[in-house]
């Protein structure tokens, strides 16, 4: 719908055509008037007399109000066109204020009057007059497509001081109309949506946070590398940050998919790109494109934008990704997408998916009507019928399902904040149900295809502990408030609380926990050692070090800092004089996994902060991670959520293991 122009300041260009002192006289303050203001200098006005003792003063000609009009439209400064023409300066700004009134020339872009491309231009709509003190009221911009032949109508104007109004030739359109009716050209073909229909609904909408959670090859990354272009040429933002997990990354993309989208497409895209002489920035109209990396935090900083979109979050930390977005902290629009290949349960990608409303595309059965959801009903749905392998529906198991037909459902329609969309193989035209069921059968590595293939998240069981799997190991034991001992304690430590597990050695087991608590004050764990009686502590040494240390000073040889090192291998390294030990943190981590998994540890009867800890211990799993550089291969632990009690058992396996056998334990 185009929005409707007020002409009426269009109308009256008599102050622009005629030397007269109207132009001056009505902007004018009482008191001493701007042209007189520099009269002392000789200078010369708009006006054609009227006013005593400046009849010395020749105006200027209408040959010279046409120059200044279109120096002015250019963006000359305001001092340099009062110094050629010799006015004085407020009298200038006062003709350009009226000029631009009368010409609609109001927050447009002047650089598209005297180019041969077309440009946005936002043409401003004036209220209706308020009625106190006849004061007009607030503009409102609505934007617009200037065609070719209105840019013509807008130099005419400049050159004959003519209003001539700005016709709306179009609305903005969506993006998806966008693609289609410009022809681009993807990947060396036209674009469709043809054996893509899962895709109209995602370039239709216009939402401020998105979420795709998705497998290979499903058209995302070229959806939102053209939604950037989209919105750099229709709303003008000051800056689009696209990130990736490295600055090698950023590069491939620049130069394998970026690079080839502007040559295949030099009628559209490559007409509106700026050129900058950089891989990793991009100017588009007036808006710059920014790709960087997220393992440098310096490429985090620094750059306000009003769009960003994170590609591969799962291969970053997640802190950075939070230093990222503070980019959108002056941002009236702030635009979040985010898409990645899911690797863990609860992290990364998968862990923004169930924050959003979690759109699944049910695949509609032609015989009874009923929707199937190919990723929740896997491996069922893909199965051996009439001969051949098919997207069977899972209702009436009587039909075969095409995966352009479906439609997009929310799992959780009352979010609305945040739009989430997961894409899977099973319904692309390009991966056959006989390929996936293949690979399904026969793949050593599950969780690259349940990754890649599935689009889901996955983690080996023996990677993860599960809930249940812990509290199987409660005893008969409630929580404990002091123990003969000998006892070892983990403390795991936040800027506002501290976890602590307390165990012991018992026969036929690794161990037993006599105590699990959560406290605020470093001063509470004195009283746990003595009651306790503790003869080997490991705390964690960050990020308070310095309480850390002065508890670990007041019970000297007995309280130990941990540091996590990568490069640490074998037995953990003990520093009697320093008080710290250093360990690799995956192997660590695996021998108290091992301790749960195996069943070699007690816990105590099961209590609410008993199923908390239960909890922590599962919002840990370990992964494998390949080095883009080296090609090198590691096993890390993962943060799936809260874990601080896996740390502090952590510390007190470590502690445990390495316990002092004392001669007299009860003198501690």
């Amino acid at each position: 719908m185009e929005a409707a122009i007020n002409t009426s300041t269009l109308e009256d260009t008599s102050a622009l055509e005629t030397d007269t002192p109207a132009l001056e006289s009505e902007s004018e303050p009482e008191g001493e008037p701007a042209f007189r203001r520099g009269a002392a200098k000789g200078h010369r006005f708009f006006g054609g007399g009227g006013r005593p003792g400046m009849h010395q003063r020749s105006p200027l000609t209408r040959e010279e109000k046409t120059a200044i009009r279109k120096l002015s439209a250019k963006g000359v400064r305001g001092a340099e066109i009062a110094k050629r023409f010799n006015i004085s300066i407020n009298s200038y700004y006062n003709f350009k204020s009226r000029l631009n009134k009368q010409l609609g020339l109001h927050n447009i872009d002047k650089e598209a009057l005297f180019s041969d491309r077309p440009r946005l231009i936002f043409r401003t709509q004036v209220a209706e007059p308020q009625p106190r003190r006849g004061r007009r009221g607030s503009a409102k911009q609505t934007p617009l497509v200037a065609s070719l032949a209105d840019v013509e109508a807008k130099r005419v104007a400049l050159d004959t001081g003519e209003a001539i109004p700005l016709v709306p030739r179009e609305v903005i359109p969506p993006l998806k109309d966008w693609v289609e009716q410009n022809a681009i050209i993807l990947d060396g073909n036209p674009f469709t949506f043809n054996k893509h229909e899962y895709l109209i609904e995602p370039y239709s909408e216009d939402h401020p946070y998105t979420i795709d959670e998705k497998a290979t090859q499903m058209g995302l990354t070229s959806l939102r590398m053209l939604m950037v272009m989209y919105r750099a040429k229709f709303r003008h933002y000051r800056g689009i940050l696209y990130y990736f997990p490295s600055k090698t990354d950023v590069i491939d993309f620049s130069r394998t998919r970026i690079s080839p989208l502007i040559e295949d497409n030099q009628d559209t895209l490559g007409n509106w790109i700026q050129e900058t002489n950089s891989i990793t920035v991009k100017k588009l109209w007036n808006t710059f494109l920014y790709f960087r990396g997220m393992n440098s935090t310096i490429s985090l900083k620094s750059i306000p934008a009003d769009c960003i979109v994170f590609d591969e979050i799962d291969e970053a930390q997640e802190d950075r990704m939070i230093m990222a977005l503070k980019r959108l902290s002056h941002s009236q629009f702030k635009e979040v997408a985010m898409l990645s290949n899911p690797t863990l349960p609860d992290y990364g990608i998968n862990k923004m998916f169930q924050r959003s409303d979690q759109r699944y595309w049910m695949l509609k059965c032609p015989k009874c009507n009923q929707y199937t959801c190919m990723e929740e009903t896997f491996p069922n749905c893909i199965v051996e019928w009439n001969g051949k392998v098919v997207r069977l529906c899972q209702s009436c198991r009587d039909a075969e399902l095409n995966p352009s037909v479906g439609e997009w459902v929310a799992k959780r329609p009352s979010i609305t904040d945040i739009r989430g969309r997961h894409f899977s193989q099973l319904f692309s035209h390009f991966v056959s149900p006989q390929e996936i069921l293949d690979d399904y059968r026969t793949t050593s590595h599950m969780k690259q295809f349940y990754n890649l293939t599935i689009g889901t998240p996955y983690v080996e069981a023996e990677n993860r502990l599960d809930v249940q799997q812990v509290l199987d190991l409660c005893g008969s034991d409630g929580i404990e408030s002091s123990d003969t001992g000998p006892c070892t304690m983990g403390v795991d430590q936040m800027s506002h609380s501290l976890h602590v597990t307390i165990g012991k050695r018992i026969p036929e087991k690794s161990g037993k926990l006599v105590h699990i608590g959560i406290y605020k004050d470093w001063k509470e764990l004195d009283g746990l050692m003595k009651n306790f009686h503790i003869n080997r502590c490991v705390c964690d040494a960050m990020p308070e070090m310095r309480n850390a240390r002065a508890f670990a000073d007041k019970h000297k040889g007995r309280v130990f800092l941990n540091f996590y090192r990568e490069h640490q291998r074998g037995n953990y390294k003990w520093d009697e004089e320093a008080m710290t030990v250093m360990c690799n943190r995956t192997e660590s981590l695996d021998a108290s996994h091992h301790e749960v998994q195996e069943g070699m540890i007690v816990l105590p009867k099961e209590c609410d902060i008993v199923k908390e800890f239960a909890v922590h211990l599962h919002n840990v799993g370990k992964d494998l991670e390949e080095n883009e550089d080296t090609g090198s291969k590691r096993y890390v632990y993962k943060k799936l959520g809260e874990d601080h009690f896996r740390h502090s058992f952590n510390y007190e396996c470590m502690a445990r293991q390495y316990q002092v056998d004392l001669l007299f334990p009860e003198l501690l």
